[in-house]
């Protein structure tokens, strides 16, 4: 049976129909339980301990009718009902139809004997009434809607026999035969060939097509319009199933009336045909509201970059010349003391500047992650010390916790980490009048090379209200202790939280009046080695160009003379031969004449941009053997890829230090420098004596569990426990402990490691 029917309730009185019954269903499937009863008292027991898959019930039984059974089983009965009566009488089969029955079958040997394909049929269409309640709930307006076609649909089954594709002899034609189409079932029965000719002539080739596989044995569906008595054309499925009887077929069929639905299915269609035209005209109002959108930020951008030329380059004038200004050695100590206040009042602007920048450049979306590899408890130890001096100042005690097991070396972006951490710090510093500041970080969780670490910043300071914290992460808010400072812009938790999310985490708080305040996120890292950090060589000061260097010639391009003077007088002071030009043009006329080794090339100018300049003298004779580095006040990374592909070989984001031009020039040059020689004596005998001092003779006289505690410190980069142990170290061996000491300054812990591993 092609249907799964494992459970079949039979009611029936007469032994030898129950018993034949049972024995056809079980030729068919011997898995198959027959539960037989023989009154509507049983079949109701029966039914109420153990539904079954198909209730099979005789109409006359001897406590009732079994149509009695369809009132008891109800209209939504959760299985098929067949009625079986040994008499053919068509206003019972009504009857039983009407009343839930899915078929009405006239008892007989044969019949009886076909049960197992009645009942198969019977669990086809039921499984049939069921998709098409589904698909037509689907296509009404409305539930109530629904529910009153489906009530109204009533469906004609017929019973024919196929001899061949020519020869069809109608064996049953239930009543509703004439509900459907307005013609009685003998007029139909009278003439095979009269229900062809009910179908509407462009739906015919439909049911020959039909016909030919039923002669064939193959059951078959198929949906067309019949023509009814009173010249109304309705739609039909027509579904018939096939069961091969000597050399010809019966065909048992259900034909039931769909026009309403066809009706809905054309209204869907014009009403998808109409949406499609509203979708349409969305799409264009869409497209032109981001057209608008995209100019607007444009403006934004073309905004900010200007924004950001404007303010740095005289911020680059401001902290040049304070930098030529103190590499003057006859300045007195009251000057050098004036210049570092301007210089850190210009660190100051600047670092207000990028606030805002940066924020503008987040809500443009153009905030990237620029991931390296760095030394977690380097960034972490160096912001302590930091901001050491500045807690001991007020009072306060800074503390850090880090993990043992916390990663050393990670991949994230070390900028973005060291802002937050920054930030964060600062805030808890400023707003802390008493008691201690800790940084927390250790291991969330950590899956072959990737970690996630925790990082949180405790403070006991005045706390926040509840009612304030909801906006602290939005612009320009401060709380009421942040008002009362009178300091910051309240950009520093908006960015932080934004770099947070950027890192795979989100910024929280946890605030309490006078308890404190905890700034806790956590990030997503990749875990390194420590071959894959980069280590950044000491800053040193150029005093001039190495002895038998070439002579080099420098063009500076910069249309702000205060730009030009700046970098003119820092390489001229160690050297180089300089030249200016104030715009693109005369850049790319001063290159015909003598072309430089190299050329320092502002972006934004009049008459010609440095991009336009840089193309033109790509493009002259030893235009491709000049370095050109791009000297660009904009605050935003992408403008390095606009750079690029202009022609530059680098950039430099204005202001810059002294440093970074010297580093590039030897880079891309090759030249050599002299540098300040104390300095880098100072350096030097720093490095000889922690090698002189720390030998494995000295360390021999040291106890072993001192050692160890060192060994253990080093491990876990803490400085303050290995401090401890110096402390000890110090009252008989001073230079020792000294040695130490310098390593620790220098965040040289492998170092420590190394040498006290006993």
């Amino acid at each position: 049976m092609d249907q799964e029917i494992k459970q079949i309730l039979l009611v029936e009185d007469d032994f030898g129909h129950a018993e034949l019954i049972r024995r056809s269903f079980r030729s068919k499937a011997a898995e198959m339980s027959v539960t037989v009863v023989k009154s509507l008292r049983d079949a109701q027991t029966a039914v109420s301990q153990s539904p079954p898959d198909l209730a099979i019930v005789d109409l006359l039984l001897p406590d009732g009718k079994g149509i009695e059974f369809l009132s008891l089983a109800g209209p939504d009965a959760p299985y098929p009902i067949i009625i079986m009566t040994s008499h053919g009488d068509e206003q019972v089969a009504v009857e039983a139809i009407k009343a839930g029955a899915l078929d009405y079958v006239v008892k007989s040997d044969v019949t009886l004997l076909q049960m197992p394909y009645i009942a198969d049929r019977a669990l086809r269409e039921w499984s049939h009434i069921k998709e098409r309640k589904q698909t037509e709930s689907l296509l009404r307006a409305s539930e109530e809607r629904f529910r009153q076609v489906i009530s109204s649909i009533s469906d004609h089954i017929y019973l024919m026999e196929i001899i061949s594709e020519d020869e069809i002899i109608y064996r049953y034609l239930s009543p509703n035969c004439e509900f459907i189409t307005g013609y009685s079932p003998s007029k139909i029965m009278a003439d095979a060939a009269f229900w062809p000719s009910l179908v509407h002539p462009q739906d015919k080739k439909r049911i020959r097509a039909q016909r030919r596989l039923l002669s064939l044995g193959e059951n078959s569906e198929s949906e067309y319009r019949v023509i009814r008595a009173d010249d109304r054309i309705i739609w039909v499925r027509d579904s018939a199933r096939v069961k091969q009887e000597g050399s010809s077929y019966l065909v048992y069929g259900v034909i039931s009336d769909v026009t309403e639905r066809k009706s809905i299915e054309d209204e869907l269609r014009q009403y998808q045909d109409h949406l499609e035209v509203l979708v349409a005209k969305r799409t264009e109002e869409l497209a032109e509201a981001k057209d608008a959108a995209e100019s607007a930020n444009r403006a934004k951008s073309a905004f900010l970059a200007n924004m950001s030329h404007e303010l740095r380059t005289p911020l680059n004038a401001i902290l040049g010349f304070a930098q030529l200004m103190e590499r003057d050695a006859d300045i007195t100590p009251g000057q050098r003391e004036n210049l570092g206040i301007i210089s850190k009042s210009g660190e100051h602007l600047l670092a207000l500047i990028n606030d805002v920048l940066e924020l503008s450049k987040i809500e443009a979306g153009r905030t990237t992650l620029i991931p390296t590899t760095f030394d977690l408890y380097d960034v972490v130890h160096s912001l302590i010390d930091m901001f050491r001096i500045t807690a001991e100042n007020k009072g306060l005690s800074l503390q850090v916790e880090m993990d043992e097991d916390l990663p050393q070396y990670i991949v994230t972006d070390e900028q973005k980490l060291r802002q937050v951490l920054t930030n964060l710090l600062s805030n808890a510093i400023k707003f802390t009048l008493a008691g201690h500041i800790i940084l927390q970080v250790r291991l969330d969780a950590r899956k072959d090379t990737s970690a996630a670490v925790y990082f949180a910043v405790t403070d006991t300071g005045p706390g926040v209200a509840f009612e304030e914290q909801s906006g602290l992460f939005d612009p320009f808010v401060q709380s009421r202790s942040g008002v009362k400072t009178i300091e910051g812009t309240g950009l520093g938790l908006p960015i932080s939280r934004q770099f947070v999310l950027l890192m795979g985490g989100d910024l929280r708080m946890e605030s309490r009046l006078g308890v404190g305040t905890t700034f806790e996120f956590v990030i997503q890292v990749a875990v390194s080695e420590p071959t894959a950090v980069i280590l950044e060589e000491p800053i040193r000061r150029v005093t001039g160009i190495a002895p038998g260097q070439p002579e080099y010639r420098i063009l500076i391009v910069e249309d702000k003379e205060y730009s030009r003077l700046l970098l003119r007088q820092l390489l001229e002071t160690v050297g180089f031969l300089v030249d200016e030009a104030e715009n693109g043009r005369e850049a790319v006329q001063k290159f015909k004449e003598q072309p430089p080794h190299f050329i320092w090339m502002d972006m934004r100018m009049p008459v010609m941009n440095g991009y336009e300049a840089t193309r033109q003298i790509r493009s002259l004779p030893h235009g491709k053997e000049t370095y050109v580095l791009a000297l660009t006040a904009s605050a935003f990374e992408e403008e390095r890829l606009n750079v690029l592909a202009a022609g530059c070989d680098d950039f430099v984001r204005k202001p810059f230090r002294e440093s970074e031009i010297f580093e590039r020039m030897t880079a891309y040059l090759g030249v050599e420098f002299l540098y300040d020689q104390q300095e880098a004596l100072k350096t030097n005998m720093e490095q000889s004596r922690v090698e002189d001092i720390l030998t494995p003779e000295t360390l021999s006289h040291i106890p072993e569990e001192w050692l160890i505690e060192l060994n253990h410190a080093a491990i876990r980069a803490r400085a303050d426990q290995i401090t401890a142990v110096l402390a000890k170290i110090e009252v008989e061996h001073a230079p020792v402990a000294q040695a130490f000491a310098q390593l620790v300054e220098d965040f040289q812990f492998d170092k420590i490691m190394t040498l006290t591993n006993t």
